[in-house]
């Protein structure tokens, strides 16, 4: 009887120190240290936007960077910091400082899901749009009036890292046809590029064209 409670004592400690491993982990994911140059109140709110964004990618992946609302919740990255420490970096380091920041596992996820709606709204409002992880396809950009619409056209497509390659393969008097190459899937670019105000879905979607948009002066 004794041995026998004996054993139960054993395996009951044992159990006890084992470490929670999927806890430790999944809160992991949350963690982040940031380079920073000083212990100013800029230079922290500066390190949650940077945080939250590398914990989000890490999470969701880099599409998430496309959703319109991804911005401004970078700007309030410190409402969802659950706890952050100031430590020296290591000799040599080209910062003083590194912030170590832990986000609320419970708001991130929130936050992501909210996004990724965001993502799959944009995407329902390009008629046509290409689903691939990335790739090739033609968008229609429609009341392009002049060689100069074309120009900031090409130029705001390119600005994105995510676009490839784009060149105008066919025009008409009211709108220019793209070849465009994406990294990404294009309803996820367009709906980013979207948000800057130049361009808005066309209800009707261009024959032969993946995409239709009109571009907004």
């Amino acid at each position: 009887m004794r041995i026998r409670t004996l054993l139960f004592i054993l395996v009951a400690a044992l159990c006890a120190a084992l470490p929670m491993h999927p806890a430790r982990a999944q809160s992991a994911g949350y963690k982040v240290t940031i380079p920073v140059t000083d212990t100013t109140a800029a230079q922290r709110n500066h390190a949650f936007a940077v945080g939250l964004g590398m914990v989000l990618t890490r999470q969701v992946g880099n599409t998430i960077t496309g959703a319109q609302g991804y911005s401004d919740a970078l700007g309030k990255a410190a409402n969802l910091v659950q706890n952050y420490q100031y430590q020296r970096a290591p000799a040599g380091s080209a910062s003083p400082f590194v912030l170590q920041v832990s986000f609320d596992t419970a708001a991130v996820q929130q936050l992501a899901q909210t996004l990724q709606k965001q993502l799959q709204s944009a995407a329902d409002e390009v008629p046509g749009a290409i689903v691939t992880q990335g790739g090739k396809g033609t968008l229609w950009v429609s009341h392009m009036d002049s060689a100069m619409d074309l120009a900031h056209l090409l130029a705001l497509l390119r600005s994105d890292n995510r676009v490839k390659s784009v060149e105008p393969i066919a025009a008409d008097g009211h709108g220019v046809m793209l070849q465009i190459s994406t990294s990404a899937p294009l309803q996820v670019v367009l709906g980013s590029l979207k948000s800057k105000g130049h361009l808005q879905p066309d209800a009707i979607a261009h024959s032969g064209a993946n995409a239709s948009m009109n571009w907004l002066r």
